[in-house]
């Protein structure tokens, strides 16, 4: 039985994660901006990918 709006384990739907990301690009994109130059920002960019 196929959910046209698959639910992921979180239990979030396919829209609300893709929001949810969005708001957490930019959230790291203020923060890189605030805290340019610090080692912080690899971190964030691992984050990133994973």
């Amino acid at each position: 039985m196929q959910n046209k709006n698959p639910v992921s384990q979180d239990g979030h739907t396919r829209q609300q994660r893709l929001i949810i990301q969005t708001k957490k690009l930019d959230d790291n994109k203020m923060e890189i901006l605030t805290m340019k130059n610090t080692p912080s920002i690899i971190t964030l960019e691992k984050n990133m990918k994973s």
